[in-house]
């Protein structure tokens, strides 16, 4: 299993309150699209 960075890591174990045994395996982004009105 690849970990993602020890910061990345760390920072989701303070989102989450995670004892350090629990780390992060992937994460993703999401993306909001909208259409933007034009002038």
């Amino acid at each position: 299993i690849n970990v993602r960075s020890l910061q990345t890591n760390t920072a989701f174990q303070k989102l989450f309150g995670l004892p350090p045994e629990e780390f992060l395996i992937n994460d993703f982004t999401c993306h909001l699209k909208r259409k933007m009105p034009l002038q």
